[in-house]
């Protein structure tokens, strides 16, 4: 009976293979121009990096996986994001998920531990869900707290949300008590506009209301008004922190986030020195090098991150307040202020990073962790077979 199961379960995965490589086809046929190798090379290529490490048709592209300067091996050390619970789930318990899912939980456990985070000054919730704060249960009850004079430089964070999803950033007060400058830019917002923002088909979400994080003058220079991050990946073993790598991430400048779209880079940064590298888009789904901003135009190649020893600091003591995570990727603002925890991520998608440094993460005690698991039911990595 359990070989019957094993066989079943052997198909099963073998099944999904087969269908995210036809879901990757569009992605092969999207390039036919000369500089590219043969179209069977790519996809024969890319189905062998599905099966040794989890790289979809995306995530060759994006990286320039398909390029013929670089080894089959160097290639093999990029982790993709196919399933990326199945190998997460063995590094990461499931059981702390929520801890990283849910911000106001993160918020919860980042001040108890007495981490650097962002000042919650109020909960959009019902009576049922996890809150810390001043609660706002009902649109009246936020219409009241929008109306005070101190409601104003506020971030409005979704609770459950990802890649920057339903954030709205507002400055000060524009003329009347329920006008609001929205930032970036010079648009106003009303308070009915505010108020509707934070409700899905009629009903109240849970959103984090933060005091704005002011973003560090070097980098509002190149993107005003918008609080960049640096995404750093550790893993934590035998108290031991390893940073895998990092990336500044600067966006377009038209909306309060900081994500890899719509004119959005990220910026190699040297792990030792916090000196910026190349800036790399991938607006067209394949990376294109630069030295400055492609909306802005300002030039960020050879500038420095803010305090770069004062961040790596905080990353290394959050990651050994947090190693029963051992794996995170850490989202850091740049503040005027200094470096600020803006969230955790549990199963954090690698692509800044190993966009930004044009090198995969597969690496030192990762690598051998992974290793260890190689080929185990639901890991979804056979990096031995490259």
């Amino acid at each position: 009976m359990s070989q019957v199961m094993d066989l079943a379960k052997f198909a099963y995965r073998h099944v999904g293979y087969g269908v995210q490589l036809s879901r990757d086809m569009s992605w092969h046929l999207r390039y036919k121009n000369s500089d590219m190798p043969p179209l069977q090379y790519r996809i024969l290529e890319q189905a062998k990096l599905l099966f040794t490490s989890a790289i979809n048709g995306e995530d060759y592209y994006n990286h320039g996986l398909f390029r013929s300067d670089m080894s089959f091996a160097e290639k093999a050390r990029f982790l993709g994001y196919y399933k990326n619970f199945r190998y997460y789930d063995k590094i990461n318990p499931t059981q702390f998920d929520a801890l990283a899912r849910d911000k106001v939980l993160f918020q919860i456990l980042a001040q108890g531990l007495g981490l650097s985070v962002p000042e919650l000054v109020a909960v959009t919730a019902s009576s049922t869900g996890p809150a810390c704060g001043r609660r706002l249960v009902d649109k009246y009850a936020l219409e009241s707290f929008l109306l005070e004079n101190t409601s104003c430089d506020l971030f409005f964070k979704p609770a459950a949300g990802s890649f920057g999803s339903g954030a709205l950033a507002i400055g000060g007060k524009a003329s009347r008590a329920d006008r609001w400058w929205r930032l970036p830019g010079d648009a106003k917002i009303s308070l009915a506009e505010i108020i509707e923002h934070v409700h899905f088909r009629g009903k109240m979400s849970r959103f984090l209301i933060q005091r704005r994080l002011r973003p560090h003058a070097a980098l509002n220079e190149i993107v005003a008004d918008v609080c960049s991050t640096v995404r750093i990946m550790t893993y934590t073993t035998n108290e031991t922190v390893a940073v895998l790598g990092a990336a500044l991430r600067l966006g377009s400048g038209r909306d309060p986030t900081d994500n890899l779209s719509g004119g959005g880079v990220v910026v190699a940064v040297d792990l030792v020195t916090g000196v910026l590298g190349a800036v790399t888009n991938i607006d067209k789904g394949i990376p294109e090098r630069m030295t400055a901003h492609p909306v802005s135009g300002v030039a960020i190649t050879g500038k420095c991150v803010p305090d770069w020893p004062g961040l790596l600091s905080l990353v290394k003591d959050a990651a050994l307040k947090l190693s029963f995570m051992p794996c995170i990727g850490w989202d850091i603002a740049v503040t005027d202020a200094g470096p600020v925890i803006v969230e955790i991520n549990n199963t954090p998608r690698c692509r800044p990073v190993q966009v930004a440094s044009d090198s995969g993460i597969l690496v030192g005690s990762f690598r051998e962790f992974l290793l260890s698991q190689d080929g185990v039911l639901r890991s979804g990595l056979h990096l031995r077979k490259c």
